[in-house]
C-alpha cells in the first residue's frame, strides 16, 4: 500500500501494474481485495502518469468482482448505460462462496435501497430477463427454506 501511495515514473507504475495484473488473477479473494485497494491509492496518488494505462487499470478493476461492486454504487441515484450490465454480472456471481457473496449482497441491497423511490423510473432501463435477474437476486433463498 505504501508503494502504492508513493509517486512513481512510469517505469515503476508500469512493473507495479503487471504486478497488480497478476495478482487480481488469483484465486485468492483477499489478494483481489487488496490488489484493487492499492488501485485506488496508486490513482489518486499517480492521477496525471497514470493516464496512458486508463485502459489496463479500467480492465483490471473490471476483473475483480469488488470492483464490479463499486462501479454499481459510484451511481447511487441514477441509471447509466453499463450499469444494467454490471449489475447481470454481480447477479451471476451472487452465489459464489462467502465472501465474495456476502459483497455482492451488500451491493445489491444497497442498490435496491438507493433507487427505490425512482423505480418506477429506473427498471425502464432493463429489459425483462434482467428484470427477473435482478428480482431473484433481491429475494434471498434462505426466504425459501
Amino acid at each position: 500500500m505504501h508503494v502504492a501511495m508513493a509517486y512513481l515514473n512510469g517505469q515503476y507504475l508500469e512493473t507495479l501494474i503487471e504486478q497488480l495484473e497478476q495478482v487480481c488473477t488469483s484465486a485468492k479473494w483477499h489478494a483481489r481485495q487488496a490488489a484493487i485497494e492499492s488501485v485506488q491509492s496508486m490513482i489518486f496518488c499517480n492521477l496525471f502518469n497514470a493516464r496512458p494505462y486508463t485502459k489496463r487499470l479500467h480492465e483490471l478493476v473490471l476483473k475483480c468482482i469488488l470492483g464490479l461492486c463499486a462501479i454499481v454504487l459510484s451511481s447511487p441515484y441514477d441509471i447509466p448505460t453499463y450499469l444494467p450490465d454490471a449489475l447481470m454480472i454481480l447477479c451471476e456471481h451472487s452465489y459464489d462462496p462467502d465472501p465474495i457473496q456476502k459483497s455482492i449482497k451488500q451491493c445489491l441491497s444497497e442498490f435496491r435501497r438507493t433507487h427505490y423511490d425512482s423505480w418506477h423510473e429506473h427498471q425502464e432501463k432493463f429489459t425483462e430477463r434482467q428484470l427477473l435477474l435482478l428480482a431473484d437476486a433481491f429475494i434471498s433463498r434462505s426466504y425459501y427454506a
